[in-house]
């Protein structure tokens, strides 16, 4: 019989797509470096979104430029 075998390593990290291209304007690089170490740790209980939403004050919107 086949079988399929995830053999994938563990400790990756993965970023929505949808983080980098609706909330990196407004955090910019760093931002997104803060944000990827927050989900490296290991305490995920909070939405993307909500961890996004304070990560902005922090750094302000760059706004245009």
């Amino acid at each position: 019989m086949n079988q399929i075998i995830d053999e994938r390593r563990t400790n990756w990290l993965w970023i929505d797509n949808e983080v980098v291209d609706r909330f990196g304007p407004q955090i910019g690089a760093y931002g997104l470096a803060v944000y990827a170490v927050h989900k490296k740790s290991p305490s995920e209980d909070r939405p993307t979104s909500q961890i996004v939403r304070l990560l902005i004050p922090l750094f302000g919107s760059p706004g245009p430029e």
